[in-house]
Formats: structure tokens, C-alpha cells, sequence
């Protein structure tokens, strides 16, 4: 397995424990592999936690990458959670029905959606 470190599209913080993944901006076209390719370097039973904070808006790529991430990570039993989306963004999860895949953390309130 290669060393996990941040890339130009995410900065990262691994502990034995956990993965603390966050990205610049949302996943689109052009970053769609750099997060597939580093779904395949996660060992197996590490919890994952992607920070949203930078995602002012998500389009369909983006989600797309995100569901392909937690399939990935789903194989290999890596817990993953979703923190700090920004209202815009969680609507658009809600209409899609992403609250059922992903385990989604509101900061504010310190509550699962």
C-alpha cells in the first residue's frame, strides 16, 4: 500500500484509527479518479470522514464520485461520514435520497440527518 497524503484536490489526516478526508472543492470530472484511486488505498476497517465544508454546490459528477467512493470503501468495511454541508448541498442530498447511502453529520447540531 502506498503512504496516504493530501494531493492538490484534498488534504488529508490518517491515524490508525481514522481517515479525515478534505477536498478543496466538490469532486467533479477531473478529480473523479484521484478519489477512486485513493478509495483503493484505504486499508480495510479505517473510518472514513469527508469534511463538505468547501462544497458550496455538488452536480451530478460529484455525486456520482461519491457513491463510486462509498461502494469502494463499502468492499473493504471502511465506515464512511459525510460532515459539514453546506444547506445547498444537503437539500440537493435529500431530494436524491443520499441520506440513505451516506451517514451524514450536521455540525450545528451534532445530530445524524
Amino acid at each position: 500500500m502506498h503512504a496516504l497524503t493530501s494531493t492538490q484536490d484534498y488534504e488529508l489526516v490518517v491515524t490508525e484509527q481514522e481517515i479525515a478526508i478534505t477536498p478543496k472543492a466538490p469532486p467533479n470530472f477531473n478529480t473523479s479518479t484521484n478519489y477512486l484511486g485513493l478509495a483503493h488505498q484505504i486499508p480495510e476497517h479505517l473510518k472514513v470522514t469527508v469534511d463538505c465544508s468547501n462544497f458550496g454546490y455538488i452536480d451530478s459528477t460529484g455525486i456520482g464520485t461519491l457513491i463510486m467512493f462509498r461502494q469502494e470503501l463499502k468492499q473493504k468495511a471502511c465506515p464512511i461520514t459525510l460532515r459539514n454541508l453546506a444547506p445547498a448541498v444537503k437539500q440537493v442530498f435529500k431530494v436524491a435520497n443520499m441520506h440513505m447511502l451516506f451517514h451524514i453529520v450536521d455540525e450545528s447540531s451534532l445530530e445524524q440527518e
